[in-house]
This record gives C-alpha cells, sequence and structure tokens, in this order.
C-alpha cells in the first residue's frame, strides 16, 4: 500500500491499465497523484518513483532556463522554430531527469516544484517572457496567483535563468508533437 511501483500493484501499474494513464512518462498519473497527495488521500512510500508531472509547460520552462544542453543541431533548431516533431519522448525524459537533479539538490519534491515551474510556464514564461517583455501573457496572471511575489515586472529567476540573459534560450519552445498525453 502507498507504493508507485509494486510488482505490477503500484499505482503507477495499475493506471497504465487504462489508456488515458498509457503515458509512458507517466503525466497524468504524476498529476493524479500529486492531487491526491496534496489533498491529504494518498501516501507514498517510494518517493524515489515518483515521475515529475512534464506537460509543455514544465518542458519549455526547463529549456529556456537552461536546465538540459541540447547537443543536437536539429533538435535546438526545431526547439526554437516549433517546428512538428514526431516525438517528445527524449526531451520529455531530459527535462523529467533535470527535474530530479533540481529537486534532490534543492530539498523539495519533485511535485512540489511544479508548484513553481508550471504556473511559470503557463504565464510568465510563455508566449511573451516576463524577463524580456516584463509582463505576462495570461491575466491574472497564473504565477502571481500561486506564489508571493512583491514585485511582478521581473522574475524571480532571472539572477539563474539562462533565458534572461541569452536570446537563444529564450527563443526555446516545447516540442512541437500532436498527442492525447496531455
Amino acid at each position: 500500500r502507498g507504493l508507485l511501483i509494486n510488482k505490477g500493484e503500484g499505482f503507477y501499474e495499475l493506471l497504465a491499465a487504462f489508456k488515458a494513464f498509457g503515458d509512458p512518462v507517466r503525466k497524468k498519473s504524476s498529476f493524479l497523484f500529486k492531487l491526491l497527495y496534496d489533498s491529504g488521500l494518498y501516501a507514498v512510500n517510494d518517493q524515489d518513483n515518483f515521475v515529475p508531472i512534464m506537460d509543455y509547460h514544465m518542458q519549455r520552462v526547463l529549456l529556456r532556463m537552461g536546465c538540459l544542453t541540447i547537443n543536437d543541431r536539429t533538435l535546438e533548431e526545431r526547439l526554437i522554430n516549433g517546428a512538428v516533431m514526431e516525438s517528445d519522448e527524449p526531451v520529455r525524459s531530459a527535462c523529467i531527469e533535470a527535474l530530479r537533479i533540481l529537486a534532490f539538490n534543492s530539498g523539495f519534491q519533485p511535485w512540489v516544484m511544479n508548484d513553481f515551474f508550471w504556473p511559470l510556464g503557463r504565464s510568465c514564461c510563455n508566449e511573451t517572457t516576463l524577463c524580456s517583455d516584463h509582463f505576462c501573457i495570461k491575466k491574472p496572471c497564473t504565477f502571481h496567483l500561486m506564489t508571493e511575489t512583491n514585485d511582478h515586472s521581473n522574475c524571480v529567476f532571472a539572477d539563474v535563468c539562462r533565458g534572461s540573459a541569452e536570446v537563444k534560450y529564450r527563443s526555446f519552445r516545447e516540442p512541437n508533437v500532436k498527442t492525447h498525453y496531455y
């Protein structure tokens, strides 16, 4: 009980039987877990098996912040130009690993990190960027609603974000794929 992976009987494994939860990197399963955990309805005993929630907002933020290094020039161009890609799984998997490293080094659980990066990607780091445009596309701003910030004219991550200083990183978009996983 309370296990994400458990010889076919864990939370992730049971949900994988349903098409809606068949995502190979478990975005919807992890999001459901987060909702249940945050509401106090589910506890987990194998936190290391948690797969960070990785949707397109999260990917965009992690790419722009410089949490990933893109060594493939073709992939880099596709991410900057928003070109259609067959799969986003390699980028999503790399983003998942990057978020695990961030969570480990920060001392926060990955599902807590989601509470910062997802609203940032949904609003402040979307079609416009707070670091360069000094406004959010969402009104009201999702990040501002979910955090207690005194100043909303500059991004709170500007000092550590490569996209704040480098146009190339700020230009990254999430992988453009057709999928039902989101």
